[in-house]
């Protein structure tokens, strides 16, 4: 039953006994809790309208739907602070359109940190430049260009001529291409609320279920940006899938001095490849 409803019920189903000596106790409690509120004296008006109240069955009747009037803007009040605000996911759309750079730390399906830093194109939601760290590699693309290392093997590709930070899955359009890609599958993004422990608030939680894997996103209420994505697979990760989880994203942020320059590590072998559009 909503809220209202039972708002509702309880008023018709209040009993009121309209005796004087118990009416004349409800309206001078009223009458005191208003007039504590506003910082008054409350000892002359008790008294007036004890006089009144006495002389009149009316009153008692309005003292009494006063009560029931003030339980109520309470009950409402309350409910509307422990509902969360209204949300549509149009919201975090329309927010990512406007992001230029992002900054992620996450965890590998093995518990390893990952860090990247990507600057977005707002008119395509592409990457235009990206660069990643994490325990086996590291790599700096931008258009057309691209260091990968393997850290165990230390080996350097050098790749030219294709378009390496490109993906079906733009960083800018991540939250929209995740609704165009359920849709295909005749899915739906879950919407939820969840209380973050390490943020002390309440966030809301977009969740997409497929058979191979569950997708979750955490969503500032106020910003309506994503704060984290985690990826749960029911196997193994496919190759190329480094990350479970992005724990924390920054947006906006100024970037490191030289973040998109790949330095050769000493002693590395340099492999070039050109590879074609």
């Amino acid at each position: 039953m909503r809220p209202a409803e039972n708002i509702e019920k309880l008023v018709k189903n209040i009993n009121i006994d309209t005796n004087a000596k118990i009416d004349e106790v409800v309206l001078v409690n009223v009458i005191k809790a208003f007039e504590k509120s506003k910082g008054k004296k409350t000892s002359a008006i008790e008294q007036s309208f004890g006089r009144i109240i006495m002389k009149s069955k009316k009153i008692t009747k309005i003292a009494a739907a006063a009560v029931i009037i003030v339980a109520t803007v309470l009950a409402i009040s309350l409910w509307n602070k422990s509902t969360p605000t209204a949300y549509a996911i149009e919201q975090t759309i329309e927010a990512m359109r406007k992001v230029t750079t992002a900054h992620c730390l996450g965890t590998t399906f093995d518990g390893g940190q990952i860090e990247m830093w990507i600057t977005v194109n707002p008119e395509t939601g592409e990457n235009e430049q990206y660069y990643l760290d994490s325990p086996e590699l590291k790599m700096v693309a931008s258009p057309n260009e691209a260091y990968t290392y393997d850290k165990k093997a230390n080996v350097v590709n050098h790749l030219k001529g294709g378009n390496y930070i490109s993906s079906d899955i733009r960083f800018g359009r991540f939250i929209e291409d995740m609704v165009e890609v359920t849709r295909s599958i005749n899915s739906k993004v879950e919407i939820d609320y969840v209380y973050d422990t390490d943020k002390a608030k309440q966030v809301i939680l977009l969740v997409v279920k497929t058979d191979k894997l569950t997708l979750e996103s955490k969503v500032d209420p106020e910003t309506k940006l994503p704060m984290s994505m985690n990826l749960k697979l029911s196997g193994q990760p496919q190759p190329g899938q480094i990350g479970q989880s992005i724990d924390e994203i920054y947006y906006d942020l100024p970037l490191p001095e030289g973040i998109f320059e790949f330095e050769i590590p000493e002693g590395a072998e340099v492999k070039e490849r050109v590879v074609e559009q």
